[in-house]
């Protein structure tokens, strides 16, 4: 447990029914948003500075092996009042929110935390605060209810947020291995640049009508192991990865 204005955290432990401190975040926030990630970190976003300051944009990690909280990338807008939702691949969608609360309009915007940094996705169909975010058991995302302002009263539409998805075949091999690389969830017919660990280009292809794609590259010599072959859109700023394991 984070947050509540103040920097402090605690752990519950249900064996004992008993709370510890869990050290203290770098930055006091009201009502942050946290997510759970696969590697059993907790990623903590945005909320409201203590005393009732402005939204925040400042996200840290909590590592529970050592106990120790440090800072990570920002978001690209303030939120307060958004959700943090883990997905299949293991980024975290923040959603939603207010920057300017008060009578001022919510945010409607989206953006995915990977790796220590934020990339933006589609946004919402309206500005929702205080909404719910529910990850489905096929990777999408149903955000429902929230407000068009932070005093307003909930809405009762929901709406389906579909990640970017991308799988390579196969999955591993040596250096100049033929991979298909297939693709959803971007816009129609934008370009789509794939990445090898984030600094050199494997390619570019264009999606269809539907956001889908499907290409093939060559694997680049490279050091025996996981490396991270990477798909960003042009015009969207969605991306995902996948990792390919380089062998011999």
């Amino acid at each position: 447990m984070a947050g509540g204005g103040t920097a402090a955290a605690q752990l519950y432990n249900p064996a004992t029914n008993a709370w510890k401190a869990a050290g203290s975040m770098s930055t006091a926030r009201l009502d942050p948003a946290a997510a759970l990630l696969p590697d059993g970190d907790v990623l903590v976003t945005g909320g409201n500075a203590a005393g009732g300051g402005a939204a925040l944009a400042s996200a840290e990690l909590y590592d529970p092996a050592t106990g120790k909280w440090t800072t990570t990338g920002s978001m690209t807008d303030a939120r307060y009042g958004a959700t943090a939702t883990v997905l299949p691949d293991g980024t975290v969608l923040a959603a939603g929110g207010c920057s300017s609360c008060g009578n001022q309009p919510a945010l409607s915007s989206a953006e995915v935390f990977n790796n220590g940094f934020w990339f933006p996705v589609h946004s919402m169909t309206q500005p929702r605060v205080f909404q719910t975010a529910t990850a489905l058991p096929g990777g999408s995302v149903l955000a429902a209810g929230g407000g068009p302002t932070y005093y307003a009263a909930g809405a009762s539409t929901a709406e389906v947020f579909t990640p970017v998805v991308m799988s390579v075949n196969p999955a591993s091999g040596p250096a100049g291995t033929q991979v298909t690389v297939t693709g959803s969830g971007l816009y129609a017919g934008e370009t789509v640049t794939l990445y090898w660990d984030g600094l050199t280009v494997l390619g570019h292809v264009k999606t269809t009508a539907t956001g889908s794609f499907r290409t093939t590259i060559t694997i680049p010599q490279a050091t025996a192991g996981a490396h991270v072959i990477a798909a960003r859109g042009r015009h969207s700023f969605a991306g995902t990865n996948a990792t390919f394991t380089v062998t011999g």
